[in-house]
């Protein structure tokens, strides 16, 4: 790619020369597959395991390599069929990072990006991340409330742990995100009867059903909504599967009594 401009020159009133810069020599590095000379690659492009994106980080801070910010939209918008904004559009689409927020979209960043600076990120795939692991038992994980510092542990959210450290606090982690991670299904027991439209507390159980699953409080529970209709199972506890769907869990069958 040759598409660099000199100091001065406009592009789109939020993007120095420098900036815009940068994010060619990002696109560089991602679209050829190596990376220029004398410009460190601490991330192997030819043995990615995630789908690399550049990101324009909003902040008035930087976010280090392996934290996580937000998707806030798009830094070109493009206009019309044609055009300068349409054709770095299609070219080199560039995201706009921001501070996260539990729930929502998320990328982790694969370099330190600066306050108003361009950097590759992963939007989806296998990525090492920061983890602040609440339960050891915690087999998922999402972003963190207003920090760009990492992803945090629970027992649902987008992404799915591969593998932690050991113990709890901030941790070493690999994760996967996007596309199916955000999805799972679970074995798990309720009491009572269960109405349709009502949420109930699930006890997670191991999926071959020999115990329950257990963390340092004890076993543990997670919330699921019931679509389907009522259920009463048999007293003691029954058998239910749940499936997350869109970060939600949703009742999918259940032992019934015969």
């Amino acid at each position: 790619m040759n598409n660099r401009v000199e100091p001065g020159q406009p592009i789109r009133k939020a993007f120095s020369a420098r900036a815009w810069n940068r994010a060619q020599d990002a696109a560089d590095r991602i679209l050829d597959g190596h990376v220029p000379p004398g410009i460190a690659d601490p991330v192997g492009v030819r043995t990615q395991s995630f789908v690399p994106i550049l990101v324009e980080n909003t902040l008035s801070t930087g976010v280090d390599r392996w934290g996580c910010l937000s998707i806030a939209g798009i830094a070109i918008t493009p206009s019309g069929a044609t055009g300068e904004a349409t054709r770095s559009f299609e070219s080199t689409p560039v995201l706009r990072g921001g501070l996260p927020t539990a729930g929502e979209p998320f990328v982790v960043p694969l370099e330190p990006i600066a306050a108003s600076g361009i950097g590759r990120a992963a939007v989806h795939g296998v990525t090492p991340v920061r983890l602040e692991v609440v339960d050891t038992s915690h087999d998922r994980c999402d972003a963190k409330d207003g920090s760009t510092t990492g992803l945090k542990s629970g027992t649902d959210g987008p992404a799915e742990i591969l593998w932690k450290e050991s113990g709890t606090g901030s941790k070493w982690a690999l994760v996967r995100f996007g596309g199916a991670a955000a999805g799972g299904v679970r074995l798990g027991k309720v009491t009572g009867t269960w109405s349709k439209g009502a949420t109930a507390s699930v006890t997670q159980w191991k999926g071959d059903g020999s115990a329950a699953v257990t963390g340092p409080s004890g076993a543990m529970k997670f919330t699921a909504i019931n679509r389907a209709q009522t259920i009463t199972g048999p007293t003691g506890g029954y058998w239910v599967g749940v499936e997350l769907i869109d970060q939600t869990w949703h009742l999918e069958w259940a032992e019934c009594n015969e």
